[in-house]
């Protein structure tokens, strides 16, 4: 049984690479298969003998792919920007989207002037002062209305006197009892009337049909 090796024994174990056996090379010759470059191939062109570092920056661009090196762009005077027009249109671009961020601003200034004007219309029509907007303003309010409105937050009835309101009163009173008077009369007659009606001695007694002892029809059935 094979002992399982530890921490220390598996980090001294290490691969050497003695190539590939004889009758491998031999196929892959044949195959005509080519390795690929392996890291030790790409750092060795710029530890070669012959690579001098000199800083320049063509160096460093040809050791970039061709895809990630930058492209050359022949710019066409009659149709594309030189560097100066280009800036004066870039700052032409951006003092119109200032003016349209003053604008915008402009504008919800507005707005939010006319919604908080709204609401204090809204607030006073309502009579919704605060004690002391009242005391404030008793005095402008006073010399600037002569007639009841809701902007001065009074009206008729509330500057009216008493004696009106006792008036009123009064009128209450007297419906209340004009209106209980007519009820006793109806009752009164109705007692006075009805016993005269059941009497057989009264005159129409006879005459008067009398539908608590009749057959319904029999289309009621």
């Amino acid at each position: 049984m094979d002992k399982k090796l530890n921490y220390k024994q598996k980090q001294s174990i290490a691969w050497v690479d003695k190539g590939d056996p004889p009758f491998l090379q031999k196929v892959k010759a044949q195959l005509g298969y080519q390795e690929g470059s392996k890291l030790e191939d790409k750092l060795a062109s710029t530890s070669s003998a012959h690579f001098n570092e000199d800083d320049r920056e063509e160096d460093d661009i040809l050791q970039l792919k061709e895809e990630d090196r930058p492209q050359i762009v022949v710019l066409n005077p009659e149709s594309d920007l030189s560097q100066k027009e280009f800036d004066k249109e870039a700052k032409k671009r951006a003092e119109e989207e200032d003016s349209e961020k003053a604008d915008r601003r402009r504008q919800n200034h507005v707005q939010e002037a006319g919604t908080e004007e709204r609401g204090q219309r809204r607030r006073e029509r309502r009579g919704g002062f605060g004690e002391e907007e009242i005391e404030a303003g008793e005095g402008r309010l006073a010399a600037q209305c002569s007639t009841p409105c809701a902007m001065c937050g009074w009206t008729e009835e509330a500057d009216a006197p008493e004696e009106e309101l006792t008036l009123k009163g009064s009128e209450l009173v007297i419906f209340g009892v004009v209106y209980s008077f007519t009820v006793l009369l109806l009752v009164v007659v109705f007692e006075l009337v009805m016993p005269v009606v059941d009497n057989p001695d009264y005159p129409f007694y006879n005459k008067m049909p009398d539908y608590r002892f009749q057959r319904p029809s029999p289309h009621l059935i």
